[in-house]
Formats: C-alpha cells, sequence, structure tokens
C-alpha cells in the first residue's frame, strides 16, 4: 500500500461535521495500516495527500453540538519497544524514514523484505501447528475517554461459552481491538474462562492500563457474524475496534453504522423481485403440475380403523378453522367412510396458534417406501465451495403442493369431532412423503447449474452474483411454471451468509447454526436415559466440527452403558457444560472443492484412531474440511503399533470414499514404515492384516506421505481423543491365521504351538516389543530380540503369536521339532527348507536345516553324489529314397564375416547327405521361404523336413508354407552337440 492509495471514507468526517485534528487523524490511519499489516507508511505525506485530495482543514476539531473540544478515545497497535521509535531498526534515537536510519536499504534475513533489520522483523517465522494463532509483538494504546455524550454506538449479539446477551458498544475508529470493562463481563458472561492477553495496554502518556486478560466471543450483527477476543479491562466503557469493524465489514457515514456489503435483497424492478412479488400474491398453497402420488401398499396390509380421540374444548374451534383453511385450499375433502382411518394429533405453538398432525403409524406400517435416495448434506454442503452469494427458497406447505393419486386418498383419512376427512395432497407424516417429494423436485430443478435441494429446501449459490442470479431467476421460473407457490417470509435473496441445513454458509466455509448452538448450549442436565440419548443425538449432528469430542462425551455414554438406574453424577454434569463449550467453541471448516489438492492426514495411539480431511487452497493455505475419529475395538488394541496406523490410514479412507474415490491425494502419516508397507512394493513385506488393508486400498489413487508425529498433531490428538463409536466387529482371531494353523505340522496342534509361543520368553518379549514402537538403533534393542530388528516391519501380533507376513514365527522350544517334521520323507536340504519356509520363519531357520540334514545317517549312508550322464544317440532310420527326409537349420550369427553372410541357411538330404546352403545379411521367415521356394523348384517337394524349435522355423507363414506343398514338418529339440 502506497501513501497515494484511497483511503477508507470512515478516516473522513460527515457531512457538515468539521475535521479531525491532524494529530487525531495521523494516530487513527496509523492504527487504521497495523491492522492490514502494511509497513513503512510516510504518516505526514499520506495525511497530506488525504487532505488536498478531500478537502480537509487542520483546523481544531470541536464537536459539532456542544462546541466544546473533545479528546478522541482510540485503542492502537504501536511497536513493543516504544510508540516513537523506529519500526525498521529498532532505535528510538530516530523515527523509521530519518536519513541517517542503517536499515533502509537492508534486506531481511527472515522476510527476505528490503527495509527493516531481523530482530524487528513483523513477518516472523511461525511455528504452524493445529488450532494454535500468531501472538502480535505490538503494545496497546489506550487514550483518555471523551467526556462528549455526542458517541457512535453499536447494538450487537455477543457469545462467549454458553451465554449469550445483546450490549451495546461504543464504535471507535481509532481502537485497534475491542475493549469490554470487567463490570460487563462479570454481569453478564460470568464463569467464563478468560486467556492471557496478547499485548499490553498503555494510555496516551504510555501509562500501563491493567489487562485482566482477553475473552474469546462471537458477535453477530444482522446476518454478519465473526469470532473476536475482547480485552478485558477493570473500568472503562465497552469499545467496538478495528478488528470487529474489520471483521464485520461495517463502515461509518456520520452519525450511522452501516455494513460494507450491498444490499441483500435485489432491486425491485428486477425479474428475481418481480417472480417473488408474483408469488407472494399467488394462492397460499399452490398444486405442482404433471405430477401425482401414488402410494404403493403391501398386498399382505390389512387395514385398521382407529378411534376418534377426543379433543379439549378449547381447542376445538382452531381445530375447525384448520380444516376449513384445509378444505378451501384443496388439501382435504369430506368423506363417509374409509377402510383406513387414523386420529388426530394437536399440538399447542409457541405463538399461540395450534398445530394439527395426523397419526398415521399404522398406514406407514403397510407403505412400501420408495427406494429413491434423499441427497447427503456433506455433498450439498460440499457444492457449495467457492461460491460469494447464496439465496435460500422455501416452499409454502410443500408436501401440500403434491396431488395424491385418488386410489391412494383412502389410506390418509383421518377422523375429527366434524367428521371423516382424507387427504387430496400428499399430508406431513407419511412414510413414502420425503422421497415423493424429493423425486418431483428433482426433475423439476434437473439441469439447474449452482442448485440444490432437500426436500423443499433450495439453495442457490454462485461464485459470483452473476452466475447467482441466473442460477435464481431460473429457480423462480421453473418453480412458477410447476406450479409450486413460495413462502415468502422464510426466503432469502443475495445474502453473502445464511442458514442451510443447520449450519450457517459463508465464502469462507461452514460453522454450526447459532441458533442450534444457542437451543444446545442452554439445554438443561438430562433427566432420564432418553432425555441424555436426545442430547447426544443433537451433538453427533455436528461431530465433525469438534476434534476432541470423545473424550469429553465418555461420562455421559458411562452413564447410559450403566446396568442401574439412571444416575446422573458429578462427573457426567461436567461432562455436559464441557460438551456444550466444545460446540461454542467449534472452529469453521472450509467447503470441499475437487479441484484443490486432498490431503488425509492419520495417527493411532493405544485406545483410538484419528483423522483429518484438509485442502491446500491458494497461497498454500492448508484448510480443515473435516475431522473424524472413532475408538479400537478390545482386540483392535492387541495390534502392533504399525498395525493400528495401518488401521487409521484404511478407516480414514474409506470413511471419505466419496471424496477420494477418482481422484489423486495424499495421505498422511507418522508411521515411516507405512509409506513402504501400504504401497504395491511393499506388499509382499507386509503382515496378513496389513496386505489385506493394503488390497482395499488398490481402487484409490493416492501416495502415502511420511510426516514426523510432532508436525501432525491434530491427528494424533484425534487419535487420543477418540469418538466413542460402535466399529464393525471383527474377530479377535483371524480367517488367514485358523487356515495357517490348521495346515500347521500333523504332529503339532495348535493348542500345542498356541501354549508354546506363551511360555516362551524370547515370544513374549517380541509381543511386547512389537506392540510398542520399535527403536531407531539396533543396538537399543534387547540381545535376543537383535535377530527380529531388520524385518521389524513385518511382524505382527495375533494374541500370544507372531507372524511374519503370513508365516507363524516358531518358539524355541519347537523349532527343532519343527525340522524333524519337515525332513520326514528325506528329502534333501532344498526341499527341506522349502517345505519350512512355506508355513514357518524363525532366525536360523535355514541353518539349523541345513546342519540337522547333514548329521541325518540315513541320508548320508544313501547319499550318492548326482552326476549327469548325457543320452545315448540313437540312430536315424535312412529314407527309402532321395529327396525324402530332409533336414533344415540356421547357422550363425558369424561376427567377423561381411554383413550380408551374418547368417546361414543349411539344408541336407537324409538318404544322400547332399547339403545345400544360402547365406543372408538376417533371419526372418520371409527369407527361409525364398530359400525354400528356390531348392524345391529345383528338385522337388520332399516328403518331410526336420527342425528345431527356432522362431523362424516354427512362425505361422513357415508352416503355411509346407502345408500347401503337402509336406510334414518334424520339429525336435535343439541339440548343439549332435
Amino acid at each position: 500500500m502506497s501513501a497515494t492509495a484511497p483511503f477508507p471514507d470512515f478516516f473522513l468526517p460527515a457531512p457538515g461535521e468539521p475535521a479531525v485534528p491532524f494529530k487525531i487523524w495521523e494516530q487513527i490511519f496509523k492504527n487504521y495500516c497495523l491492522v492490514i499489516d502494511v509497513d513503512g507508511l510516510n504518516w505526514t505525506e499520506a495525511r497530506q495527500l488525504q487532505v488536498q485530495g478531500k478537502g480537509m482543514s487542520r483546523q481544531p476539531y470541536r464537536n459539532a453540538r456542544s462546541g466544546s473540544s473533545a479528546s478522541h478515545s482510540t485503542a492502537s497497535y504501536t511497536p513493543a519497544t516504544n510508540s516513537r521509535s523506529c519500526f525498521r531498526c529498532g532505535s528510538d534515537k530516530h523515527l523509521a524514514n530519518a536519513p541517517e536510519c542503517p536499515a533502509i536499504k537492508v534486506m531481511c534475513n527472515t522476510c527476505n523484505k528490503k527495509g527493516h533489520f531481523a530482530r524487528v522483523c513483523r513477518s516472523a517465522a511461525q511455528t504452524h501447528s493445529v488450532r494454535q494463532v500468531e501472538i502480535p509483538e505490538y503494545t496497546l494504546l489506550l487514550l483518555q475517554q471523551s467526556e462528549s455524550p455526542a458517541k457512535l454506538h453499536c447494538t450487537v449479539d455477543i457469545r462467549a461459552g454458553t451465554l449469550q446477551k445483546t450490549v451495546t458498544l461504543t464504535v471507535d475508529t481509532g481502537a485497534s481491538v475491542s475493549v469490554l470493562p470487567k463490570c460487563i463481563v462479570e454481569e453478564y458472561f460470568k464463569g467464563v474462562p478468560l486467556q492471557p492477553p496478547a499485548a499490553r495496554l498503555v494510555t496516551y502518556s504510555q501509562t500501563p492500563i491493567k489487562v485482566l486478560g482477553c475473552m474469546p466471543a462471537t458477535v453477530v450483527r444482522n446476518s454478519e457474524y465473526c469470532k473476536v477476543n475482547f480485552y478485558v479491562t477493570e473500568t472503562g466503557t465497552p469499545l467496538m475496534g478495528m478488528d470487529l469493524i474489520t471483521a464485520l465489514q461495517l463502515r461509518i457515514e456520520g452519525d450511522k453504522v452501516l455494513s460494507a456489503l450491498p444490499a441483500c435483497n435485489p432491486p425491485a424492478s428486477s425479474p428475481v423481485m418481480q417472480l417473488s412479488k408474483a408469488e407472494a400474491q399467488a394462492p397460499t398453497v399452490g398444486c405442482v403440475k404433471g405430477f401425482m402420488h401414488k402410494v404403493k401398499v403391501s398386498e399382505s396390509a390389512i387395514p385398521v380403523r382407529q378411534k376418534l380421540r377426543r379433543l379439549p374444548f378449547a381447542v376445538r374451534s382452531d381445530v375447525s378453522d384448520e380444516l376449513n383453511r384445509l378444505l378451501s385450499a384443496g388439501v382435504i375433502e369430506r368423506i363417509d367412510a374409509s377402510p383406513w382411518v387414523s386420529p388426530i394429533v394437536v399440538i399447542q405453538k409457541k405463538t399461540g396458534g395450534i398445530r394439527m398432525c395426523v397419526d398415521l403409524r399404522e398406514p406407514n406400517k403397510a407403505i412400501v417406501v420408495d427406494s429413491h435416495p434423499l441427497p447427503h448434506m456433506d455433498e450439498l454442503l460440499s457444492s457449495l465451495a467457492g461460491s460469494i452469494m447464496f439465496s435460500t427458497i422455501d416452499l409454502e406447505s410443500a408436501y401440500h403442493q403434491l396431488p395424491l393419486h385418488p386410489d391412494s386418498r383412502d389410506l390418509t383419512a383421518f377422523v375429527t369431532h366434524e367428521g371423516l376427512f382424507r387427504f387430496c395432497r400428499v399430508p406431513y407424516g407419511l412414510a413414502s412423503a420425503p422421497s415423493a417429494f424429493q423425486k418431483m423436485m428433482s426433475v423439476v430443478l434437473q439441469g439447474v447449474p449452482n442448485v440444490n435441494n432437500y426436500l423443499d429446501d433450495i439453495i442457490c449459490f454462485g461464485r459470483t452474483q452473476a452466475l447467482h442470479d441466473t442460477a435464481l431467476q431460473e429457480v423462480l421460473q421453473r418453480l412458477t411454471n410447476a406450479g409450486l407457490h413460495l413462502n415468502d417470509k422464510k426466503c432469502q435473496f443475495r445474502q453473502s451468509s445464511l442458514r442451510f441445513l443447520g449450519h450457517l454458509v459463508s465464502a469462507q466455509g461452514i460453522e454450526p447454526d447459532t441458533e442450534h448452538v444457542k437451543a444446545i448450549a442452554q439445554a438443561p442436565p438430562p433427566h432420564d436415559a432418553g432425555t441424555l440419548r436426545s442430547f447426544l443425538g443433537m451433538i453427533s449432528w455436528y461431530n465433525k466440527f469438534m476434534p476432541n469430542h470423545a473424550t469429553v462425551v465418555e461420562p455421559l455414554r458411562a452413564v447410559l452403558r450403566s446396568d442401574s438406574d439412571f444416575k446422573w453424577t458429578d462427573a457426567a454434569d461436567k461432562c455436559f457444560r464441557e460438551l456444550k463449550q466444545l460446540l461454542v467453541d467449534s472452529p469453521a471448516l472450509a467447503l470441499y472443492d475437487p479441484a484443490l489438492p486432498s490431503i488425509v492426514s492419520t495417527d493411532a495411539s493405544d485406545y483410538g484412531v484419528g483423522a483429518v480431511f484438509t485442502q491446500i487452497h491458494p497461497n498454500n493455505i492448508e484448510r480443515t474440511v473435516a475431522f473424524a475419529s472413532r475408538t479400537l475395538t478390545q482386540a483392535e488394541r492387541k495390534y502392533a503399533t504399525v498395525e493400528k496406523e495401518a488401521l487409521g490410514c484404511v478407516w480414514a479412507v474409506e470413511k471419505w470414499r466419496t471424496y477420494l474415490w477418482g481422484r489423486r491425494f495424499t495421505l498422511r502419516t507418522d508411521h515411516q514404515a507405512l509409506t513402504t508397507l501400504l504401497s504395491t512394493k511393499g506388499a509382499d513385506r507386509a503382515g496378513m492384516r496389513i496386505a489385506r488393508w493394503s488390497a482395499r486400498l488398490l481402487c484409490f489413487n493416492y501416495d502415502v506421505v511420511y510426516r514426523a508425529g510432532t508436525q501432525n498433531q491434530t491427528a494424533d490428538c484425534l487419535s487420543r481423543l477418540p469418538l466413542l463409536t460402535d466399529p464393525a466387529y471383527e474377530p479377535e482371531t483371524e480367517p488367514e491365521l485358523v487356515a495357517l494353523l490348521s495346515t500347521a505340522q500333523a504332529a503339532i496342534t495348535p493348542s500345542e504351538f498356541k501354549s508354546a509361543s506363551a511360555s516362551c520368553t524370547e515370544i513374549s518379549a517380541l509381543c511386547a516389543q512389537i506392540k510398542k514402537r520399535w527403536p531407531a538403533s539396533q543396538k537399543s534393542v534387547s540381545t535376543e530380540l537383535q535377530p527380529y530388528f531388520k524385518m521389524r516391519n513385518e511382524l505382527s501380533v495375533h494374541g500370544d503369536l507372531v507372524c511374519r507376513g503370513s508365516r507363524l514365527v516358531v518358539p524355541i522350544s519347537l523349532r527343532k521339532t519343527l525340522v524333524v517334521l519337515a525332513h520326514e520323507n528325506h528329502q534333501g536340504i532344498v526341499r527341506t527348507k522349502q517345505r519350512l519356509r512355506e508355513l514357518y520363519w524363525f532366525p536360523g531357520m535355514d541353518s539349523l536345516a541345513q546342519s540337522y540334514i547333514s548329521a541325518c545317517t540315513l541320508c548320508q549312508s544313501l547319499d550318492r553324489t548326482a552326476k549327469t550322464f548325457a543320452a545315448p544317440l540313437q540312430p536315424v532310420p535312412l529314407p527309402a529314397a532321395p529327396w525324402t527326409k530332409i533336414g533344415l537349420d540356421i547357422v550363425g550369427p558369424f561376427e567377423t564375416a561381411p554383413w550380408n553372410c551374418r547368417y546361414a541357411i543349411a539344408l541336407t538330404d537324409y538318404y544322400s547327405k547332399w547339403p545345400e546352403v544360402a547365406f543372408t545379411a538376417s533371419i526372418t521367415s520371409e527369407v527361409m521361404i525364398d530359400f525354400l521356394a528356390n531348392i524345391f523348384s529345383r528338385y522337388g517337394n520332399p516328403e518331410c523336413v526336420v527342425t528345431d524349435n527356432g522362431p523362424q522355423l516354427i512362425s505361422t507363414a513357415l508352416s503355411t508354407f509346407f502345408k500347401d506343398r503337402n509336406i510334414r514338418q518334424i520339429k525336435v529339440s535343439v541339440s548343439p552337440s549332435v
């Protein structure tokens, strides 16, 4: 940013107001530039340019209402050493632009920028870790509060912890941070923990001001919200500083605080508004054209007629009014009789009215539900990635706009105090209604880009306003053409952020809906198991926002698992409060974008696995898309460390299969051995479990990357704080191991093998070492386990047994026995070792087998050194006549011969021994055929030709040549010695 850059309008006085004094304006402007991280500005020159461009004067600022001078209240950032020190070199003897400053032309060794020393660099290297923020190295200046009554105020909702309150803040554009006095915090946010302050506060005269701490909070104003840290002081006035003004994108015009965003709703003359106005003037309940839902009923269903449930007299008039409204809208009709009759249920609304529902539980038992799928919430939210503008459309009495087939109407009949009725439109509560309505909406909106719907909730979005408006106009037009009417009270147009499916959606990502969070945060403690399950169900909706959910929720699950009556303990109450706080403090997540590189980071602990799904955004920023974790079963907790790490990788990849399949991604782990074991080149060295899991990943395209555990903190945290789900049951003894034991030597039973392994001290020590991480150096391992170090990544534990890949590691007491059994047929050394290697392994197995066989008395007595003898030559019978049987062969290549004589084609008559030889540069089937055709043209065709199996002599072309001339070809093996 240069001195000639345009400055924000809130630095200028309102029309008719006197100008701000130069010194105060200079401090305000300096604060703003520090907040937006601008270096090296000439403040005086910037002010002069601003004065020239805006016509501002340097006359003293006086309050327009009182006429008295006023001191402006600000809180600003300045370097931590001294407010008048040079930010280039840190000296307090001159200012930054003084010609004597030695750092003006120096290159910083930290950020490689020119104009300052590394020791005062504001871009000092950061250590990026999950859920950490950089602490600014600035000092806060707090000037005297103005006593003038002319102050600008802004009312916002502040949510801290589980508490929320509406607070009026004094707007101060000179304040770099926002401030709350102690009295406000104790009155409205008592019990909310304070964090250590990120900077210190001092007055304009450098007098320190006591800061009690920082209170993290979420601030909501209209449809905008942000997270900010309020500095809590002993006394003072609640201040809205530049951090909050910038985050909420506010602008100040005179005595008004306005949003800097464009108007949320389209102009009244736009086609969008004209369509929405037409919908508002239309009848309340529409009727879709071209669709009619016919309910499929099971053939074995028996109709059920239920009795009237008598209503209190106080609500009968309201029920009658509701029936008349539905009759006039064509939603229901009167009938005299029906094989199906259901009662009604009346619910009192908070507004004082009633909601009439039909209890369709009995008819629903007979309905065959359509299998049309409903959209997955995560897929709908992921499609919004990159969008900056959103609109939501809600249909008025959505199900009631879908006609019901006449043959299905009796199924919805219900009885009231006014008689019998049935639905002409699809009623709420019908089992087949959601899938039927979703199917209808999919057809109506088919082909419209940038539009998604979940039942009657329709969202339009766009990466630009033009794309958004195009989609919105097309949707409204299609809904109008289809005869569907909108609920204009619930529609929102052209919003930068809005609520959709229980989430707050914006260009920055998604967060839990503040209204839902508020409802959960204010929920009272459960009084029975049912309400506790309901609470855990609400919390589970936002699991992906809470990385450390499982440890906090364990005491609540322990209450549900208890065999005794429901008992609310102090531990459960503490867990209940911590869980609500965890949801309140949950981070915002980025939306999944298929165009961005994806990374899955995993880790495992002794009792859980965790994973983080991230994507690399522009400027090399890695943002989280989702968190996930789960606990290990009792069988899985006995796995080796490498197997737990591999399990975490496989579980995470399969969990996010929808996003990862068909795209290349990076699988990040802190266990270096997995970079080989989960790849194709290491499959032969992996244990049975890892080999099986690796096969499940073959359909994915990924790169396994090692990352040290110190840099993989989020996944490590999730594995140590896992979500307590119930994974699919996996038997402790796997099928491969059962098959392996069943094929063991007949003289050793599986139970004997297990017993010997359990009693073997070496195997027990090996099991304990495998379950822990192996040390980096072989010297750090005990002497008895050093032979296992080189193949440590291939070892796995199965109960009391140890396997190397798919082979059993033999305990010491059975090693000699197995060698004896493998040699019981007195095979040679090679075959005996081959038989052992198929099922077993132990250190020194080959040498033990060789020494035993060498000492075998029977083998030594029958040992005869094997010698190879050539088979005797057999005479070939003489043919009955010349040129009846001939031999054909190829000789060469001759390295010293001319290039055109490198090979020789030799032909010999078996009867007369007459030779024919031709030299050639190369040997091909065509050359052979030309040679034979020339010979046969002179001597005629023989009865048979004897050749070896050379490729030119058994080619298809040569075989066809012989077949066309009725010549039989005899193929013999190559015998160079003959």
